[in-house]
């Protein structure tokens, strides 16, 4: 992906950072605004304090955009827990401008109140625009193809499951009535930096919330997943940890009746 400058605006003093720029928490500001080309990233990496139980977690329209989160720890304790952050990766899917919020929260508190906000306004621009036929107004994001289940091979999702990291699937199926759910958790690993989150999928189709928690002396680090059926219709959730060729990928095909 191509790197880029983002301007800030919003803050006292107007000024541009290279992507991939590291914010303190006390510096967060409250608006980023840039214009990027369609399939073009944005990377972000925002401190963290895991000693707060606080992480980052983003709001966004899965049709028009993809953001994933690494949660980063450091490799030796650091006092009052600083040293920590998230990992941001911002991408356009879609030829079109969106907002993505980032909410600095403690995710096992019940309607937790962020502690710091982040609003990063997106303009894509395509200098080829004026030469092409413009979408209809409104139109809406082609969905995301769907596993292949006819064999039969694919396991079928339970409620309440929960898998072990070594032991997680590539792939999962799950038919669903509209606004019905299911929950399942994943092992996750902190310490390898191997924290799950959510990659692509159609929102029209359904709603992912993921949350991490982080366990304690007799459990183990998890995240928990919420799928939620919108309207009919197939996608498929794709849900990643780690990176690079590391990376481990669970794509679940979920159908809603």
């Amino acid at each position: 992906m191509k790197h880029f400058f983002i301007c800030l605006l919003g803050m006292m003093v107007m000024g541009s950072v290279w992507a991939d720029t590291f914010f303190a928490l006390e510096k967060i500001p409250p608006v980023l605004d840039t214009v990027i080309k369609p399939n073009q990233d944005i990377d972000l990496k925002l401190e963290e304090n895991c000693s707060t139980g606080y992480t980052w977690v983003a709001s966004y329209d899965a049709r028009v955009c993809s953001v994933s989160i690494e949660h980063k720890r450091p490799e030796y304790a650091v006092q009052g827990g600083a040293g920590g952050y998230a990992k941001i990766e911002i991408e356009s899917i879609a030829a079109k401008s969106f907002s993505v919020t980032l909410n600095y929260i403690d995710p096992n508190v019940t309607n937790a109140v962020p502690s710091k906000t982040m609003k990063v306004n997106v303009t894509v621009s395509d200098s080829r625009a004026s030469s092409a036929v413009p979408a209809p107004s409104g139109a809406a994001a082609a969905p995301v193809a769907a596993l292949p289940d006819s064999t039969g091979k694919i396991p079928v999702l339970i409620d309440d499951q929960s898998f072990r990291f070594d032991a997680v699937p590539a792939a999962l199926q799950v038919t669903l009535w509209t606004g019905k759910d299911i929950d399942f958790d994943l092992e996750e690993k902190p310490d390898e930096n191997l924290v799950w989150r959510v990659g692509k999928y159609d929102a029209s189709v359904c709603r992912v919330e993921l949350e991490h928690d982080r366990g304690g002396v007799l459990e183990r680090a998890k995240a928990e997943i919420e799928i939620e059926a919108v309207a009919p219709g197939t996608t498929v959730v794709e849900l990643i940890a780690g990176s690079g060729a590391n990376a481990k990928v669970l794509r679940c095909s979920v159908t809603v009746k």
